[in-house]
Order: C-alpha cells, then sequence, then structure tokens
C-alpha cells in the first residue's frame, strides 16, 4: 500500500462515526455493511470491486452519513485504475459540488491540485484556473492542505501562489507551517525566500523553520547560507543554534573547521551546538577535533561538555583520550567528569583504561 493511501486509510479510520460527529442519523446497518465490504476492498487494493460496493451504496443509500465518504472512495480508486486524469479531476470537483460538509474536502482539493498540476503540463491549463483559489477564506488547516499539493508539484507557478500566500499570512504559527512546505522545492526562488526568512524575519518562530527547511532540502546548496546564519552574531541564538545544528549534517573538512571554531564562540549554548554537532559526525576527524578541544576551551562547563560528548564515541580512542584526561587535566572536576565518563562507557577499552587509571592511582600513593 502506498503512502498516500496509508493516509487516507488513517484518515477514514477518523471518520468512523461520521454520522454521529456531523450530528446526523446513525447510519443504517446495511449501510454501514456496505461501507465495511468497500473499505475492506480498499485495504486489499481492490478498486474495481471497491468502485462497484461503493457505487451500490450510493445508489441504494444515498441519503446515508456514509455516502460522501462512499463517493470519495470512488473518485479516489478511478486514479488508481488509470481512469483519464481528467474524469478522476471532474470526480473530486462533483464531490466538493455535493458534499459541501463532507470531512474529505480537504483530500479531495489537494488530489483536485496535483491533477490539475498534471493537466497543465499536459497543455491542458485551464483546469488550474479551477483550482486557483482553493484556500482564500478556508480555515487554516484546509489551506495547507492545499499548498501541500502545491508544492508537490513545485513549478514556478505553484511556487508563485505558495509565496503569495506566505506573505499574505499574517499569524506567525501558519507563516510557520507555510514555510515547511517550502522545504522540497527546486527551486532558487525558495532558497533566496527561505534565506530572507531566516535571517530578517520578525519573527524567531518564522526564522528557525526556514533554517530548518534550508537544512532538509537537499535540491540546493544550502550550506553557505546556513554557515552565514551560523556566524552572525546579530542573528537570534536559537536561529543560530538550529543553523548549527543543521550544518553538523555536513560531513566536510571545511564544514569541520567551521563548527571548531563555533564551538570558541563567546556563547556558552551556541558552543555547546557546536560541540554536539561535531560529536553527531561521528568520525575519526571529528573525534581528534573534540580532544584537540579539550587542550584549547578554557570554560570549565564547555569542557565537561566535550568530555560527554568524547564518552558518546564508544571507541577504544576516546576511551585513552579520557584516560589522559583523567589522569592528568588540573581541573579535578574534569578529571572526575572524565573516570565517569569511562565507566558509563560500554566497551572493554573503557575497563582497561580504568583498570590502569586505579593502578596509577595506586604507584602514586
Amino acid at each position: 500500500m502506498n503512502k498516500r493511501l496509508l493516509t487516507l486509510c488513517l484518515s477514514l479510520a477518523l471518520t468512523a462515526t461520521v454520522g454521529q460527529a456531523r450530528n446526523e442519523p446513525e447510519p443504517s446497518p446495511e449501510s454501514t455493511k456496505a461501507f465495511r465490504e468497500g473499505y475492506n476492498h480498499v485495504l486489499s487494493g481492490d478498486w474495481a470491486a471497491a468502485s462497484s460496493t461503493f457505487g451500490q451504496l450510493l445508489e441504494q443509500h444515498p441519503d446515508s452519513s456514509w455516502a460522501d465518504d462512499a463517493a470519495f472512495w470512488i473518485c479516489y480508486a478511478k486514479g488508481e485504475q488509470r481512469v483519464s486524469t481528467e474524469e478522476v479531476f471532474r470526480c473530486y470537483e462533483n464531490h466538493l459540488g455535493r458534499y459541501r460538509r463532507s470531512e474529505w474536502s480537504d483530500d479531495a482539493k489537494r488530489a483536485m491540485v496535483r491533477l490539475a498540476g498534471e493537466l497543465e503540463r499536459a497543455g491542458k491549463s485551464q483546469y488550474r484556473d479551477r483550482v486557483r483559489n482553493f484556500g482564500q477564506g478556508d480555515d487554516d488547516r484546509q489551506l495547507l492542505q492545499v499548498l501541500v499539493a502545491l508544492g508537490e508539484i513545485g513549478d514556478d507557478r505553484s511556487v508563485d501562489v505558495i509565496l503569495e500566500r506566505l506573505d499574505a499570512a499574517s499569524d506567525e504559527h501558519l507563516r510557520a507551517r507555510i514555510v515547511e512546505v517550502l522545504e522540497d522545492i527546486d527551486s532558487p526562488r525558495v532558497a533566496a525566500k527561505l534565506e530572507q526568512l531566516a535571517t530578517s524575519d520578525p519573527s524567531e518562530m518564522v526564522r528557525i523553520e526556514a533554517v530548518e527547511a534550508l537544512g532538509n532540502n537537499d535540491s540546493i546548496n544550502t550550506m553557505p547560507i546556513l554557515s552565514r546564519i551560523a556566524k552572525d552574531t546579530n542573528q537570534p541564538r536559537r536561529v543560530r543554534m538550529e543553523a548549527i545544528d543543521e550544518l553538523g549534517d555536513f560531513e566536510s573538512a571545511d564544514m569541520l573547521g567551521l563548527l571548531k571554531d563555533l564551538a570558541l564562540d563567546d556563547d556558552t549554548e551556541v558552543a555547546n551546538e557546536a560541540i554536539d554537532a561535531i560529536a553527531d559526525m561521528e568520525t575519526g576527524e571529528s573525534l581528534s577535533v573534540l580532544i584537540e578541544l579539550l587542550d584549547t576551551v578554557p570554560d570549565p562547563a564547555r569542557r565537561e561538555n566535550l568530555v560527554h560528548e568524547i564518552e558518546h564515541v564508544e571507541t577504544a580512542e576516546a576511551a585513552n583520550a579520557l584516560l589522559n584526561v583523567a589522569r592528568n587535566d588540573p581541573d579535578p572536576r574534569i578529571r572526575r567528569a572524565a573516570t565517569e565518563a569511562l565507566g558509563d562507557m560500554d566497551i572493554s577499552a573503557a575497563r582497561e583504561a580504568l583498570i590502569e587509571l586505579l593502578q596509577t592511582m595506586e604507584d602514586d600513593q
């Protein structure tokens, strides 16, 4: 079963008491039985049987509270049976016209936006005009459904509509959710918009969401943008920290060098985020940087964080580094942290390091 179908099935489970939820009469046992039969055909992917069963339900129980559900699944089944795109579009359009209060309206509109994109690419642009105003005057949830569908199309006209809705929205929560829609769109315009939002939007929430979208967009090179944001001390702390977190996914020598510099930042929280990002790389080079920083960083709290990040590497090299700290560090707090870190490591090298440390202590006495 594909992802889209699974999503719809989950929605179906949520509408299992649809008659009661809409204050409509409870559906008859016969219509409920027919709906369950059609539902089973959906789960098994037997679209012809599903269409037939739901069609009989509509014919025999047109006023049932299951009617709009059955009508929606007929349209969906048409799409799965490779019926012409125009016919599937019209099916959903008829569903919207007939069942204005249906809980499937959002799904129908989203499907129509996707189908309109396919038809436009086939030279039938008139269908795009029939979905252009979807989301206007609707609640935020429905608006986002439509914008997500436009994002999946991702062409220039879809990007135009998404950016227009983003600029028109005033609520920061809605704007942050619209930014999520931009995440997977391969477009220089989208990258530029996300950078603008990340660096100058009045809402810190929107800025953070834009940084995350930049980090998750695999189709454009966002590393330079994220690097500028991470280094910019005029940016809010949480925005810089989100940029650093996203940069941790770029495993390159240049990125490791940048994170090393940020680990020395004046802002302790920003520095600790950089240390965490280095540790998350889980490479021999990143471990070497963490060990080097132990000799460079003066702040005891930051050095203690370094000790615990090295602990999580769980290699013999990490255990040896902690043994050296436990033996020789001038700060008793750091020596104690290194000893505890060795005890928390679940590798034989850590056990041997503790035994060696114990022997050193006995020799010193």
